[in-house]
């Protein structure tokens, strides 16, 4: 998968380009230890925005058929 983005959005990428793939997700725990120390780096408005931006680009990308997300022949990629 291309990654080709950094920060909060990269989550968004990444889920984007594995469903529009047909590839399978699934939900593994996990446990996340208290903040030790320092505040959080979330810009709610500046990141969301982040987030919503790449949500519209890649969804253009992958209706245009780019070619990062599908393979040659149109299909996505598996």
């Amino acid at each position: 998968m291309p990654v080709d983005v950094s920060g909060f959005e990269i989550e968004t990428r990444l889920n984007m380009l594995v469903a529009a793939s047909g590839l399978a997700v699934v939900e593994v725990p996990s446990h996340e230890f208290c903040r030790v120390h320092g505040n959080s780096n979330l810009h709610a408005v500046r990141d969301g925005f982040r987030v919503l931006r790449t949500i519209v680009t890649t969804a253009l990308e992958i209706r245009s058929g780019r070619r990062s997300v599908r393979s040659e022949d149109g299909g996505v990629l598996s």
